[in-house]
């Protein structure tokens, strides 16, 4: 009997612990009875809730338009420096960059003999004056004054011989070189290929910062991602704090290269388009070249040579018309005559005193040179841009409108001014130059150039620094606003979203101003009302 009952004892005991483990494990949701309803297991996933929509509420503040423009520091006075006659540059006394004070000699032509032909029209009108004189205050022996007369009066007959056929060779020349249009022609030519490489170079620099931005943003995709899984390896302790660091680092240094890729994109855009824009203005000034030239008779240089030789015919019929009444004529007639031989002698040697100036390109100005063009031996158009001057002590910034934008500026319109080479400096400046149009071979062409003076700080800025431009062009205070994202256009439909309970609505709008975070609205919403918000 007592062997039984602790048997019995036993059993029911093992029973029991049987019993208890398999209600524990029951509990845990570890197994599941045959038979028996699934147990709730103790830890759980919450199913997370749908993300809330983004809301905005209808403000009432002020809304300012703007335009932005990308623009170049600039003199406010600039000089394209030119000969007026065609011909081979002598020398250029400067170059790019260079500062010169007013009155410098930039430049000079060469002019050949012009110098000792001076030099001799200098001392003949100076001969002939003395001999005036000498003849009105000693006419003691008329015959000798005579004979000295009659041999300067063949003289200049042998001179004007000489001018006539120097004019007409040079009228020959003329005829068989190209003309002021050709060249002129030539130039727009290539102020045309010089702009279109610029923008092939444009789209080209597009394409791959594009590319370039596109490769660094996967890159950050991947890191995010593999940051991600390590993270969750981390929060399983999988891995250690240290190698989950690793990964952030890598994360990071690829967030830094797409933010560097950005920046080097946007400054390698910005200085492809400053190159677009520089060649349309050579592109403009060759065609203004060119209309100059088209605007002149077609064979303008031709009569110009011919009437050099006329006027070469004219001076040898008047030299020995002369010498013929010095042989017949008396003392006062070769007084009369001497008189007319000075003022000739003075209009030739001011004729060439002015084709001396005009071979020589002096500065009109003190100021800096942007441009210098030519080498020695170059064969110059005449009106050819040789020397680009500005004057540095008094800068604007200059820049080319959109033309959707051309309409919206007008003189006087406040502006804020960001130069690159001055970070963390806001300029205030003011709109003083605006869009014209100007008359082409091809009509009526329109110049989308605006001019801001700028309020510029002690160390200011210098000419060709890159500026960036916003132009205040509307402003308009107490309006209905809501994000711009929030207006959607659906053909010639706009309208914002909103919730209606659990259904989203939409409400038709009139749109005013846009800009690049707000859009006013001004019917269709009330002030204080929840919108989707669009982002």
């Amino acid at each position: 009997m007592i062997r039984r009952g602790y048997d019995e004892y036993a059993w029911v005991k093992k029973f029991a612990l049987i019993g208890s483990a398999v209600l524990l494990v029951f509990q845990a949701g570890c197994i599941q009875l045959p038979g028996s309803a699934a147990p709730a297991p103790t830890a759980t996933v919450r199913a997370a809730k749908a993300p809330a929509r983004p809301t905005a509420i209808v403000r009432r503040d002020s809304i300012v338009e703007s335009v932005k423009v990308l623009g170049r520091v600039a003199a406010v006075r600039e000089g394209e420096l030119y000969f007026k006659n065609a011909g081979r540059l002598k020398k250029i006394y400067v170059q790019s960059g260079q500062e010169v004070a007013e009155g410098q000699l930039l430049a000079e032509m060469d002019v050949g003999d012009l110098e000792s032909r001076i030099a001799t029209a200098q001392v003949t009108y100076d001969t002939a004056k003395i001999k005036l004189e000498q003849m009105k205050g000693n006419r003691g022996d008329a015959e000798l004054r005579r004979q000295l007369d009659l041999t300067n009066a063949a003289i200049a007959v042998q001179q004007a011989e000489n001018g006539l056929a120097k004019a007409e060779a040079d009228l020959a020349g003329v005829k068989a070189g190209p003309t002021p249009v050709e060249t002129a022609e030539a130039g727009v030519r290539a102020a045309q290929m010089e702009l279109d490489n610029a923008r092939r170079n444009l789209t080209t620099t597009q394409k791959t910062v594009e590319r370039n931005i596109s490769d660094r943003q996967n890159e950050v995709n991947w890191y995010e991602a593999n940051y991600g899984d390590n993270l969750s390896k981390y929060n399983r302790g999988q891995i250690t704090k240290d190698e989950l660091d690793k990964h952030w680092n890598n994360l990071t240094a690829a967030k830094d290269r797409l933010d560097a890729a950005r920046a080097d994109g946007d400054t390698t855009l910005a200085k492809a388009q400053a190159a677009i824009s520089q060649a349309e203005d050579g592109l403009r000034k060759a065609q203004g070249e060119l209309e100059a030239k088209e605007s002149l008779p077609p064979d303008w240089h031709i009569k110009q040579a011919e009437q050099a030789v006329t006027l070469a015919r004219l001076t040898l019929e008047k030299a020995r018309a002369e010498y013929a009444q010095k042989e017949a004529g008396g003392e006062d007639l070769d007084v009369a005559l001497q008189e007319k031989t000075v003022e000739q002698a003075k209009a030739s040697l001011d004729d060439l005193k002015t084709q001396m100036g005009d071979s020589r390109l002096v500065a009109p100005f003190a100021g800096k040179v942007m441009v210098a063009r030519g080498r020695i031996g170059d064969q110059m158009a005449a009106l050819q841009s040789v020397v680009s001057l500005a004057d540095p002590s008094e800068l604007q910034v200059r820049g080319d409108l959109m033309d959707a934008d051309v309409p919206k500026v007008a003189l006087g319109q406040d502006a804020t001014v960001i130069v690159d080479a001055l970070p963390g400096t806001t300029l205030k400046g003011v709109v003083v130059g605006v869009p014209g149009n100007f008359a082409s071979q091809g009509g009526t062409v329109q110049d989308r150039s605006v001019q801001i003076t700028v309020d510029w700080p002690k160390a200011g800025a210098q000419l060709g620094m890159l500026a960036r431009v916003t132009i205040v062009v509307q402003k308009k205070d107490g309006v209905l606003i809501v994000p711009a994202k929030a207006v959607k256009t659906v053909g010639k439909r706009r309208f914002v979203e909103y919730m209606d309970g659990s259904l989203r609505r939409s409400a038709n709008v009139e749109v005013g101003v846009v800009t690049d975070t707000d859009a006013e609205i001004v019917s269709g919403l009330t002030e204080g009302q929840v919108i989707l918000s669009g982002q």
